[in-house]
């Protein structure tokens, strides 16, 4: 049996979408939160932690994430979160690769500064009392440099490693390295999870033949473009357009009621609504031309007859 995972997608698959997905979809078995930051300081503001509060997550199995450059100020964050919050598993982000985190070290700034890696380890690993997992991607400009890490991961107790197939420096475009991926699963002894470029069923069977091994596969743009993927690809069969359509109407009711509930001001909800758009008209019937339209809106009430218009003529 698969597990699919959510990956984090920072103000997009936040407690408001995973709720909303939860109620309406299949197939995914856990999501990990987008970021928080580790703070420096004897005591975290729990405010900094509302988007994984244990009341507001109960839908969807989470496992929260923290970035950090300091490790004692990242392994108090983690044990305030498994002291506080309850949470037994936690995840330290390694990959990150937008350039003002990695300017300060933390994110996939660790794999520029390999032996940062290892003074995290050794104290966020230190004396534990819950599950330590780990993100990263194969390198920092080198997909190769995963090869060389991996032998010393296998030193620590940590209970899954997540793996994005890109470097660090290629952000989110260019080639995956699947086949590096196979190498890395030759010598881990941690399980791994295979994380990019996901977005059909079509591109799981492939990668899914190159890594027949693999058992666990997180999925971030590609669920969010296309909530259906996590189903059709426990399945193994495609949601045909005309069944999605009325998911899909009934999907953005229920996102577009509940950022309205939460949201300062009209312009805030139709940025943010947009946002979504912009991955989720990718798999929509004439998508192109129903995201321009959106972009176009400039007041809730055009927005609102501009989606209407799309589902129901």
């Amino acid at each position: 049996m698969i597990t699919l995972s959510v990956a984090p997608l920072r103000g997009i698959t936040n407690s408001t979408f995973r709720n909303v997905y939860a109620s309406l979809f299949e197939g995914i078995d856990y999501a990990l939160a987008p970021f928080v930051s580790a703070t420096a300081g004897k005591k975290v503001n729990l405010s900094v932690l509302k988007d994984i509060l244990p009341g507001k997550n109960e839908l969807m199995p989470l496992i929260p994430q923290v970035i950090g450059a300091n490790p004692a100020d990242v392994k108090m964050m983690f044990n305030v979160i498994h002291q506080e919050l309850g949470y037994d598993r936690i995840n330290i982000n390694m990959g990150c690769p937008h350039r003002p985190i990695v300017s300060k070290g933390r994110g996939s700034g660790f794999l520029k500064k390999p032996d940062s890696i290892w003074k995290m380890l050794d104290t966020i690993c230190d004396d534990a009392k819950f599950e330590i997992t780990l993100k990263t991607r194969l390198g920092y400009d080198d997909p190769k440099q995963i090869l060389g890490l991996i032998p010393k991961f296998n030193d620590y107790p940590i209970s899954e490693l997540i793996l994005h197939t890109r470097t660090a420096t290629q952000m989110y475009k260019g080639a995956t390295y699947p086949e590096i991926f196979a190498q890395c699963m030759n010598i881990s002894k941690i399980p791994l999870v295979y994380n990019g470029d996901i977005f059909c069923l079509d591109d799981y069977t492939k990668l899914q033949k190159m890594l027949p091994e693999c058992d666990s596969w997180m999925i971030g743009r590609g669920l969010v473009s296309n909530p259906f993927l996590p189903s059709e690809i426990k399945s193994g069969k495609l949601v045909a357009d005309g069944e999605k359509l009325a998911t899909m109407e009934e999907f953005h009711s229920q996102l577009f009621a509940e950022y309205q509930n939460i949201l300062f001001g009209p312009a805030h909800l139709l940025g943010k609504m947009k946002e979504y758009w912009c991955y989720m008209a990718d798999n929509m019937p004439d998508g192109k031309k129903l995201l321009s339209n959106i972009r176009r809106t400039k007041t809730v009430e055009s927005y609102n007859h501009t989606v209407y218009k799309y589902f129901h003529e």
